[in-house]
């Protein structure tokens, strides 16, 4: 994945914290097609990942009920704490 250099500052856990980051969707289907005039497709992708600790402390909130997700440009990426993943 080649994500930008300012989505990676912006949302650190895509990265720094993240412990599995894997396509879904069409990518993983095999049906994606690149951006042409009629081209709907965008890139699925699914983030686990670990937060920092002021979360497991309960001072700070990851996302809405451990999920955030970010739709930017042709990505839309669903990022779940790894306790969510787990129970999910």
């Amino acid at each position: 994945m080649n994500l930008s250099k300012d989505m990676l500052d912006e949302y650190p856990y895509l990265n720094d914290r993240s412990i599995v980051a894997a396509y879904r969707g069409s990518i993983a289907h095999g049906m994606y097609q690149p951006k042409e005039p009629n081209s709907i497709d965008d890139k699925d992708v699914m983030v686990v990942c670990v937060p920092n600790l002021t979360h497991y402390f309960g001072l700070k909130e990851f996302g809405s009920r451990g999920t955030v997700e970010i739709k930017r440009d042709e990505w839309d990426i669903v990022v779940y704490e790894a306790r969510k993943f787990i129970r999910l």
